[in-house]
């Protein structure tokens, strides 16, 4: 079965695009604040021309498979205190190829388990060796999944990450629950996998909510997009990924939870003490 993946196509497209994220304390003294920011970098379309901070994080972290993350360190917050912290990009978006691994390289770390992705239940097991028994080759079992994702979910966002087997149960999940199942399903039936954050351009510039999706590697064409959540919606049509209509500022790549964000994929705050209320939202210039 042959399906099409529908791509990105554009043809250079400015923007500036900023994060602002406001911490505020609301009770009592917090001390030692952390807070960690997914940096872009030059991935498929997107060609990074310049990054700036305010304030300068006191750290540039990497990840052990290169994904890079701001570190800023908070001493003391006062009760009702707040500070604002912005990261500034300024992007270009066009389509190029879709970067491949080198030959030889080790697929272990995209085909294993994660605490979100539960490969040890019977119950995702026994869906993927289903659909398998029925998929004539790769394409075909992606899209038994959607399809069975579709059927078995519906999107919800009640501020919790469900791990996939949970999500399957209860028949609702946000796009990183959608995510989660599916990246599960697909590391169950041999097909790695690895999770992509973003920001989206929305109608009225500013976006509140982001967004999460998941790339599967086919031999011979590389990293695929597919967005579980996006097909799972009317005006998918069928498509696995958005078209050109939409532009996704891409700030984190990873094979599972990051060390540093944990289930977050945009940014994260750690603190000790007191009550933190965090605001996040990336602005769209052209």
């Amino acid at each position: 079965m042959n399906l099409i993946f529908n791509f990105l196509i554009f043809n250079s497209i400015h923007r500036k695009i900023t994060l602002f994220l406001i911490i505020q304390n609301q009770y009592l003294v917090s001390e030692n604040l952390k807070v960690f920011i997914g940096i872009p970098s030059d991935v498929y379309y997107q060609k990074i021309i310049n990054i700036e901070f305010d304030p300068e994080p006191q750290e540039i972290l990497k990840e052990e498979w290169g994904q890079k993350i701001a570190c800023f360190k908070i001493e003391k917050l006062e009760p009702y205190e707040q500070k604002i912290i912005k990261m500034q990009v300024e992007a270009e978006f066009d389509l190029n190829e879709f970067r491949v691994f080198k030959n030889g390289e080790d697929f272990s770390l995209y085909l294993s388990d994660d605490p979100y992705l539960r490969l040890d239940s019977e119950i995702l097991k026994k869906i993927a060796i289903k659909l398998k028994k029925r998929a004539m080759d790769d394409f075909e079992y992606i899209k038994l999944v959607l399809d069975t994702i579709s059927k078995s979910l519906y999107y919800n966002i009640d501020g919790k990450w469900d791990d996939a087997e949970k999500t399957f149960l209860q028949g609702h999940g946000s796009c990183s629950e959608y995510s989660f199942l599916f990246s599960s399903l697909m590391r169950l039936g041999g097909i790695p996998t690895r999770f992509i954050g973003a920001s989206v351009e929305r109608q009225n510039g500013v976006d509140f909510t982001f967004h999460r999706w998941v790339e599967v590697y086919i031999n011979g064409k590389g990293w695929i997009p597919v967005d579980p959540q996006f097909y799972d919606t009317p005006e998918s049509k069928g498509k696995f990924f958005p078209d050109e209509k939409r532009l996704f500022l891409i700030t984190t790549i990873e094979p599972g939870t990051n060390s540093y964000l944990k289930e977050w994929y945009n940014y994260k705050v750690e603190g000790k003490k007191g009550i933190i209320k965090i605001k996040a939202f990336f602005k769209w210039e052209k």
